[in-house]
Parts: C-alpha cells; structure tokens; sequence
C-alpha cells in the first residue's frame, strides 16, 4: 500500500526509530528501518482521532506501555469493539487496575487502564484485550468476520 497513512502516537516512532537513546527495549533498529519512510500521522499525546470523521473508527491516545502507545475503537452496526493493544495485557490486569511490568510510564499506564475501564463502562463498549489468551479464544478467527 505505497500510498498508505500509518498513526502512531505521539513519542512512538522516537522511541521505535532511536532505541538507545531513549532506553526502548522493544524495538530492535533493523527491523524498524524499513518503517520510517513511510507516510506516518502523528496523533499528539492525550488526544483522539477520529479517523473517518464519522466516529466508526477511533485512535485513543493509551500512553504508558511505550510513550505513544494508542487503542483502537472500532464503532460497526452491530456493536462497539474497543481493541487495547499493549495498553492491557490481561483481563485481570483492566479489572483490578494493575500495571504490566514493562510499562515505560507506570503512573500513565494506570490512567490509560483507568480510561478504558470507564470508556468500556459508559458506552457499554465489547474490550477485547489482544494478549489475554482467553480473549483471544472467544474472537472470530478468520475466515470469520463481524459486521
């Protein structure tokens, strides 16, 4: 897709992009390289975007795992997904507000773990956390698909 848009947090290609110099553990330098020519949007840090203008799919600002660690909601006909991506690890972890170890930012970590939770309340949004083996379980699995 050569003329592709990617998002990205605010302080998330610094910190893929110049490991060492910002202490990121996560990214390794050759195989982030191929990524910086790409046509990047840099979403500021503490705000939404609404990517369409219609409110059918929404990058949310989550920092803490890594500084410009983003979350995805995802408004279809039939329901409302909100897919966390590093920001929760674990069902457990949203419930009871617990950090994940590796959080670059602990005190952001736990007021983005604070958002979803009441995101996922207020608007009564499906949260499905990607690395939680029995979230993952109960996902449509390709060749499958939600509408």
């Amino acid at each position: 897709f050569p003329n592709a848009t990617f998002y990205a947090g605010q302080g998330e290609l610094e910190f893929a992009f110049f490991p060492a110099k910002l202490g990121s553990f996560c990214f390794i330098p050759e195989h982030v390289a191929q990524y910086r020519e790409w046509n990047w949007r840099v979403v500021p840090r503490g705000t939404d975007l609404d990517v369409f203008g219609d409110g059918s799919l929404i990058i949310l600002s989550t920092p803490g795992h890594t500084p410009g660690e983003v979350s995805l909601k995802v408004r279809l006909a039939s329901r409302t997904f909100l897919l966390t991506g590093d920001a929760v690890h674990l069902r457990a972890a949203l419930e009871n507000e617990w950090p994940f170890p590796l959080d670059v930012d602990t005190l952001s970590a736990v007021h983005s773990l604070l958002r979803i939770k009441r995101m996922a309340e207020a608007e009564d949004l499906s949260v499905w956390i990607n690395h939680d083996p029995d979230d993952w379980a109960q996902y449509q699995h390709a060749p499958y698909c939600y509408e």
